[in-house]
């Protein structure tokens, strides 16, 4: 799973660039860059909001081999 959202990342990426080259590079430098913001801001987002999640599963403790 995680090397297919690696690729689809870089596919998007690819794409994107691809598309917007053409039209002029500062409107690409600001879109790419509103893009990696869009991005941190996510995970940013999203890795707070899983931390303050207690494990699953049994205790180590009751678990017996």
């Amino acid at each position: 799973m995680n090397g297919s959202a690696l690729y689809l990342g870089i596919a998007a990426g690819t794409a994107l660039g691809g598309l917007l080259l053409p039209v002029s590079v500062p409107v690409a430098l600001g879109a790419s860059a509103a893009l990696a913001l869009l991005s941190l801001l996510y995970l940013t987002a999203t890795h707070r909001a899983g931390t303050n999640e207690p494990p699953s599963g049994p205790a180590p403790e009751a678990v017996r081999p």
